[in-house]
């Protein structure tokens, strides 16, 4: 393509952008835009059990397959907000939710690692170690209602046995997040550079 048709191009685009800015739909936009690039910032293998739903006041919503789902990524929040704002920009979101709804149309993560998965009958025997135990009550220590507390208490037990569970079952750690996850990368999908193989 020449200069000339690079030139238009742009001017084509300042101009989009400035009547989607004019009529309001610039951030709605940018928010659509994290449900459709959803896939391609979370990594294959998180991909194949999630799906981005929907976007409402700056809250991306996202379906899980499982609860198990759910609770690990709660783990992973604050890495998958750091590359969606890379994606992004900064502002265009400001919290997710993970939502256990379970789905039909599982998409087939793109390597097979043979990497056994977590089940429930399996992890939630696991004990907690005293590290553990510490980082459950530092979490929960601001939090004076007690069925909230208790609630709360559930979901991070989970989120940590099946942690342990993962770790226990040969799952890499990422060297940047500290989370177990699949494949030989030192880094996990969320934390790795977008297009850069596992």
């Amino acid at each position: 393509m020449g200069p000339r048709k690079n030139r238009q191009l742009g001017l084509v685009g300042s101009a989009l952008d400035s009547a989607l800015s004019r009529l309001g739909l610039s951030g709605r936009l940018a928010q659509q835009r994290a449900v459709t690039r959803w896939p391609e910032v979370v990594g294959p293998q998180i991909a194949a059990s999630t799906r981005a739903v929907a976007v409402r006041d700056g809250i991306l919503f996202v379906a899980t397959k499982s609860s198990t789902w759910a609770h690990e990524l709660i783990f992973r929040k604050k890495a998958i907000m750091e590359a969606l704002e890379r994606e992004l920009g900064r502002g265009v979101l400001t919290d997710i939710r993970f939502q256990a709804r379970g789905f039909s149309d599982p998409v087939e993560p793109e390597e097979a690692d043979g990497l056994p998965a977590p089940d429930r009958s399996e992890w939630s025997q696991i004990a907690l170690t005293d590290a553990d135990k510490a980082v459950l009550e530092e979490a929960l220590e601001g939090v004076s209602d007690p069925d909230l507390r208790a609630r709360l208490e559930r979901v991070w037990v989970d989120s940590l046995r099946i942690r342990r569970w993962k770790e226990a079952h040969g799952w890499a750690r990422c060297t940047r997040c500290g989370l177990p996850h699949r494949g030989e990368s030192e880094l996990c999908g969320i934390c790795r550079p977008r297009g850069a193989r596992a």
